[in-house]
This record gives structure tokens, C-alpha cells and sequence, in this order.
């Protein structure tokens, strides 16, 4: 909150003097922000780089794609560079990528028929295909580059876009034999001609003719030696043509007619290159080296998912689904930091860490059997655990389809749930799994590894573990005397997917909205249970997709119309019945009638509430608008939210998204210890850095900034622990040198100083 700075009253004036005579007397020493940190108000990306879909090449750089970024890999002096979204990449869910040698542009293709060029540091976004009027598919399968143009092939055709001028030439469409829409999977040109590999087979046109007319195209068949089936892979070669038909195999074209190499008749083909040399094709499970109708294997013992191949640097480069970029000469997998998958639902945060989690469990509540494992944020890093044995992981026993965490700052002990597996303790580098041989938790399924935990949460002492579909669904773990009790609250309790111990020996459990919704409250002390919904609970829906208690101990419960929050869900079951509240905004009944996914609360016990509309931060519970981010107008990749999660040292919130993870830094943290003061930027660059960000003072502390004479500068109030300097860039006021931040709490009992570096 910020005050007029002009403005200094008795007491202040007393408290900043006494500050300047403890400064005579020490010498004062400022934490920069760790590396780790970014500014307040700015955004960071969390991409997956090890799950590629696409791979290209220029004579100095490899790029490599996922489907929400892409990096460059620079094999002479091993530097990746990394570009997402905020280096300006327009989308996501790219297919593919293709570099033109003629113009040095790369093309970046999206799903949805977006593209953006890529020349040097700059990008352009080209919108003529995402925007043209077409029915159907815009999705493109892969980018032919001859001279200064590339080839689109489409779902629907073709697209040509001349780079030079960065405008569409043509588009061929409706190209099937009685002039249909036609998927169209790759091109090529050679002896003046085009070939198209599609759904029907290989078809050819002259450049000479009107392309746009479908009877100036040849569809090939079985009586020129071609199977007319659907044909993904069509590559020029030094002879003629290749093309690579799923279960039917390799074929050569001389010209005049095709011949079947009778080579890799089995295979499916993800991907054909070739570079003049060499002629690499991709399947879903090896790499082949062809020539001639041999096809050798292109060993690699860490190629789990080969999706695209090149040949570039006198080395072979594999696109992988899982292990990244593939460098098969020296057995190396390349990519920058990040998660081990990029799709992210659920998150948690514990000991300024974040934990993210991949999906664990279908629709229909089905175990993947996932080895993803979870992925811990720590320090501005991603470490990967796993049980793979993968490259840039960490080793953790077999534990798949991972549902939750939950951490205990008693014991120093994190958990994680499985839907199967159980439960994992880790603690002090060991690791123990916990299923029905060693507690309470019951196998829906025996033989096989069905402990089935949807969620846990460790709070007042004890683990609370929800069993799904159990007849004890409610487990309850004391690690001191190391005792498990589970209980048998009624139907649906069996069917809940998320659980919140709210003290007094009360459990609020959400339950799956496939199964009814609503929240079942159960009290494991005294045996009393409530079941609240839209009829019986004064829920907005019975469809409820996020609870979370904030700092003064609401509950908070987002749902398929609206939010609402209710005081005291301890005693619940003691002061009668007790309707929800509905946040009045302006008003009206806060997001009345609107899906709200996700909930997080901040250091300053602010609300951020996921929505179909992006992400909001409300203060003065849900009275008060501080900040709202939309997806096209602000870095989030996607409204569609699926979990809030906040670094409450910081105030770094991370919001899972269909489109993949991305985090901000907003300026209310917990409350930290004093020594923990972080000043940051600093020093500061006049005319270049508008805001200082300052963390670690007492929560909702006061702040004045003074020069070195004493006089005021700013004065503010912290939000949380974390407070912010801003104006800084253009007031005139303001020079070279030392200024001094003086902080304390509403009863003056804890006291800080800080000084900042100001220079021209």
C-alpha cells in the first residue's frame, strides 16, 4: 500500500533518527536476491525440453522442439539456448519445425495453424493460415523448404509462404481424386515436379501446370509399383524419390517407375530426412541409416522415443520423446533445464519448493501406470525424480502414477501418494513405500499394485491419507509412535480426490465431480459426518474442483458456478448449521455462475483463483480486485487452469495450464525471519529499474526510505513479507548514492536495516 511520501510524523521522525545512529555504529551489509529470484511483476517459463516432437538444422545450430518450446543446441561450443513464449513464441502444441537454408529463417508450425519465423533474436508471427477462413483441420504436418519458400503440408493441402516477403504465394486445396479435402502429410520437389505423400497415397504435380486444379494431379497406385494407401513419408533423393508407406515399407522412384526395396515392411514411420549424404528414417522405436534398400539401425541405447532424425555435423541427432536431444556418437541427451513432462495438473508447495505432477489416473479413474515420477523447483532449477534411470534424473524406487504431496516439517519427511503404489516416504536420501503390507491401506486388486491414494495432506501432526475406493477410504498416520487408523466414513467418501485437515480431528474430503461432487466433512474424533452440496450445503454447484483455507482459516471452495468460503470449518459440527459465504465484488456475488478450477493463498492472505478466464487476485476476501492475466494478453499459455501453487518465501505463484506451466512474481510473501532481508535489484540503475523489490521483513511491516541525511524518500507497507519500492525510473528527486530502508512492525518489536546503492 502505498502512502504519501511527504508526510512524516513525531514517531517516525524518532524511529528513523534512532536507525541513523545504529548506523554510525555498524556496518551495514545488503543481500542481494539469489539468481534463483526473478523481479517482482515478471513472469519465468517452466517448459518440458526432453519430450521433442520435431528436430531441424542450420550449418551452425540443431533446433529442437517440444510441443511448448524449442531450443537451440550449438555442437561446436555446446551452448543451449532455450526460447519459449517469452522470447516470444506466439503459441503452443508446435508439430514441427523446418529451417530454410536460402533465407535463414526457421518455421515454427502450431496445431491450430499459427506459425511463427524465427531469424536470428527476432520472431514473427504469421497468422494467414491460423486465420483463414477454413473449415476443419489447420494442423501441419511438415515444412518442405525449396529456395525461398516453404511447402505447408496441411490437414486440407497446401500452403506455400514466400519468405523473403513473408506472404502466402498459393494454396492447393481440395486435391483428392473427385476434388475432396485431402490430408496431406509431407512434400518434395525434384525434376520440376511436386510429390505429395497423403491419405491416398503419392500423387504428383508439374510446376508448370495449375496445381490448384485437382485433375492436373497423378495419383500413383499398384500399377505403377505404388501402394495407394496412406503415405506419410516422401523424400527427394540423389536418384529420385523415396517414399516410407506404414506396414508396406520403402520404395524408390528412378523417374519412370517405382520399385518395393523390400525394407522395413513392418515398420511405422514418424519422420524421413535427407540431406544430400545421408537419408535417415524414423520409426516409432529405431532410427534407420538408409541406402539401397539396406536400412542399418542407428544405435542408441537412450533413444526411448525416437520421433525425428538428422544427419548434421558429421553426427546423427535424434528428436526423442523422452530423453531429448540426441547426440548418438557420444550417447549424450541435450536439453535445458525444466520438468520432466510438460503436462502438469497438480502442484504443491512445501519449504520454498514447488512439486509439480503429471496426470496419474484416466477419466474413467484407471491408473497410467506413468514412470514420469514428480518434479521438484528448488533454486531455479528442476530436478526430475524417477524411476527410470534416465538421463538428468534423480533415482527413486518404482513409484508411478504419483497423486499428491505432502510434507512434515516434524519429521522432515516428504510424501508422495500413487495411485497404485501407495505411499512414498522420503526422508534424509532414504526412501520407503508404504501399501498394504506395512499400514492401513487396502489393495482394491490384489496381485497386482492397486493401493489406490488420491490425495494426502500432513497437518497437526499426522498424515491423512484417502484410500480410493476402499471400504476405509479415510487413513490416518502418527509417524511419532508410527500407528496407522483408518476409518469408514459414508458413501461417497470412498470417491474423494482431495483432503484438507482442518484441526480438531476434522477432515473436509472433495469429492470426484464423475461421482457427485460436493464435500464430505467427517469428524474421525467423535464419528459425526456432513455432506455438503448445491441442496444440503448451499454450495453455488455440486461440482467442485479446488478447496484451500487462507491464513485467518476460511475455507475457500471453488466450483463449477462461483467461489465460496466458510469460517471456522474446524467447528462445523458445533455452531449449527453454517451456510457459505459468497464474496461480494462490486456488488455482485463474485463469479457468480463461472467455473473457478484452482485456489492459492498468498502471504498477505490475498486469494488467486483459477478460472476459465485465465487467473485473479482478490484481497479483502474476494471484495477487491488486485490483478487479473488472460491468455493472449498476457504470458499464461492457456485459460484453461488446473492448479495454483505459491513459494511463499518469495511469492512466486505457479499456474499449471493446458498449455503448460508458467509462474509470476507477485509481491506478498509469508512471514520470514528478520536476517532473511533480501534487497533486490540492487544497486539500483536510475532510468532503467522502476521497482526494488525487498523481502524478508516482518509481515505487513512498515517501510521508510530515506537518503543519507535523514530525509524521507518512500514509505510503504509491507504485503505479507515482501514489500516494493516503486517510481523509481524518472523521479528527478532521486541521485547517485546510498539510501537507507528502515522497516519494524505495528508494535516496534522487530526492527530492520537495509541500504540500497542508487546509481546515475
Amino acid at each position: 500500500m502505498k502512502r504519501d511520501a511527504g508526510v512524516v510524523s513525531l514517531k517516525e521522525r524518532r524511529m528513523i533518527n534512532k536507525y541513523i545512529l545504529i548506523i554510525a555504529f555498524l556496518w551495514l551489509s545488503t543481500k542481494g536476491l539469489a539468481q534463483s529470484d526473478i523481479p517482482v511483476g515478471s513472469w519465468r517459463t517452466h517448459n518440458s525440453y526432453n519430450s521433442l516432437v520435431a528436430i531441424s538444422n542450420s550449418p551452425s545450430q540443431i533446433y529442437a522442439a517440444s510441443s511448448t518450446a524449442l531450443f537451440t543446441y550449438n555442437p561446436v561450443n555446446q551452448e543451449v539456448i532455450a526460447i519459449s513464449s517469452l522470447s516470444g513464441l506466439s503459441d503452443t502444441d508446435i508439430t514441427t519445425i523446418g529451417y530454410n537454408l536460402d533465407v535463414d529463417k526457421l518455421v515454427i508450425a502450431y496445431r491450430n495453424g499459427n506459425i511463427d519465423i524465427l531469424q536470428g533474436n527476432q520472431i514473427m508471427n504469421f497468422t494467414a493460415l491460423l486465420s483463414a477462413d477454413i473449415n476443419g483441420s489447420k494442423e501441419i504436418n511438415q515444412i518442405y523448404n525449396y529456395q525461398n519458400l516453404s511447402y505447408l503440408s496441411t490437414d486440407f493441402g497446401v500452403m506455400i509462404i514466400d519468405l523473403d516477403n513473408m506472404q502466402v504465394k498459393d494454396t492447393y486445396f481440395e486435391l483428392g481424386p473427385q476434388g475432396q479435402e485431402l490430408i496431406i502429410y509431407s512434400a518434395a520437389i525434384t525434376s520440376d515436379s511436386l510429390y505429395l505423400a497423403t491419405e491416398f497415397g503419392v500423387m504428383r504435380g508439374s510446376l508448370k501446370d495449375n496445381l490448384k486444379d485437382f485433375n492436373q494431379w497423378k495419383f500413383y497406385g499398384p500399377a505403377d509399383g505404388l501402394p495407394n494407401t496412406v503415405t506419410k513419408i516422401i523424400l527427394p533423393t540423389t536418384t529420385g524419390l523415396l517414399a516410407a508407406i506404414d506396414n508396406a515399407g520403402v520404395f524408390e522412384y528412378d523417374g519412370l517407375s517405382w520399385q518395393d526395396k523390400n525394407s522395413l515392411g513392418q515398420a511405422l514411420f514418424n519422420h524421413g530426412n535427407q540431406d544430400g549424404n545421408s537419408t535417415l528414417l524414423t520409426t516409432a522405436d529405431t532410427v534407420y541409416q538408409y541406402s539401397n534398400g539396406a536400412a542399418i539401425p542407428v544405435n542408441s541405447a537412450i533413444a526411448k522415443q525416437p520421433k525425428a532424425s538428422l544427419f548434421a555435423q558429421n553426427k546423427t541427432w535424434i528428436a526423442d520423446g523422452t530423453n531429448g536431444l540426441i547426440n548418438t556418437e557420444e550417447e549424450m541427451a541435450i536439453y535445458p533445464n525444466g520438468p520432466f513432462s510438460g503436462e502438469i495438473i497438480n502442484l504443491y508447495n512445501y519449504q520454498d519448493k514447488i512439486i509439480a505432477l503429471p496426470p496419474a489416473y484416466d477419466n474413467s479413474f484407471q491408473p497410467l501406470r506413468s514412470d514420469k515420477g514428480f518434479f521438484k523447483f528448488e533454486d531455479g532449477e528442476w530436478e526430475n525424480f524417477n524411476s527410470t534411470g534416465y538421463p538428468q534424473t534423480t533415482s527413486i524406487p518404482e513409484f508411478y502414477d504419483i497423486t499428491g504431496a505432502a510434507y512434515s516439517t516434524n519429521n522432515e519427511t516428504l510424501y508422495l501418494s500413487s495411485f497404485g503404489y501407495g505411499i512414498l516416504e522420503l526422508n534424509n536420501q532414504t526412501a520407503n513405500i508404504i501399501d498394504e503390507n506395512n499400514s492401513s491401506l487396502s489393495n482394491s486388486n490384489p496381485p497386482d499394485r492397486n493401493v489406490l491414494v488420491s490425495a494426502i495432506d500432513f497437518d497437526n501432526g499426522s498424515l491423512a491419507a484417502l484410500n480410493f475406493n476402499s471400504p476405509q477410504p479415510l487413513n490416518l498416520y502418527n509417524p511419532v509412535n508410527d500407528a496407522w487408523q483408518a476409518f469408514s466414513p459414508s458413501p461417497p467418501s470412498a470417491n474423494a480426490v482431495q483432503i484438507l485437515d482442518v484441526g480438531n480431528g476434522v477432515y473436509w474430503m472433495r469429492i470426484a465431480n464423475s461421482f457427485g461432487g460436493g464435500i464430505k466433512i467427517y469428524d474421525a474424533i467423535n464419528s459425526r459426518e456432513m455432506y455438503l452440496t448445491l441442496g444440503s450445503g448451499a454450495l453455488p454447484a455440486n461440482e467442485v474442483y479446488d478447496m484451500a483455507i487462507d491464513r485467518e482459516g476460511k475455507m475457500w471452495v471453488a466450483t463449477k458456478k462461483g467461489v465460496v468460503f466458510f469460517y471456522q470449518p474446524s467447528f462445523i459440527f458445533d455452531s449449527g448449521p453454517i451456510d457459505p459465504v459468497f464474496p461480494i465484488f462490486d456488488g455482485q456475488i463474485l463469479f457468480k455462475g463461472e467455473k473457478i478450477t484452482a485456489l492459492a493463498i498468498d502471504g498477505g492472505n490475498r486469494v488467486w483463483m483459477g478460472t476459465s478466464a485465465g487467473i485473479w487476485l482478490f484481497a479483502d476476501d474476494g471484495q477487491t480486485e488486485v490483478l487479473h492475466f488472460m491468455a493472449g494478453f498476457d504470458p499464461i499459455p492457456s485459460n484453461d487452469i488446473l492448479d495454483l501453487a505459491i513459494n511463499q518465501a518469495n511469492g512466486e505463484i505457479f499456474v499449471a495450464t493446458a498449455g503448460g506451466l508458467i509462474s509470476y512474481r507477485g509481491t506478498s510473501t509469508a512471514a520470514g525471519r528478520l536476517d532473511d532481508l533480501k534487497i533486490f535489484p540492487n544497486p539500483v540503475i536510475l532510468n532503467q529499474n522502476d521497482i526494488v523489490t525487498i523481502e524478508g521483513v516482518p509481515e505487513n511491516a512498515d517501510l521508510w526510505i530515506t537518503d543519507s541525511s535523514g530525509r524521507l524518500i518512500y514509505k510503504t507497507q509491507a504485503n505479507g513479507n515482501t514489500a516494493v519500492w516503486q517510481g523509481i525510473a524518472g523521479n528527478q528527486s532521486l541521485s547517485s548514492g546510498i539510501y537507507f530502508v528502515f522497516i519494524a512492525n505495528a508494535d516496534g518489536s522487530e526492527k530492520q536495516v537495509g541500504k540500497i546503492a542508487l546509481i546515475n
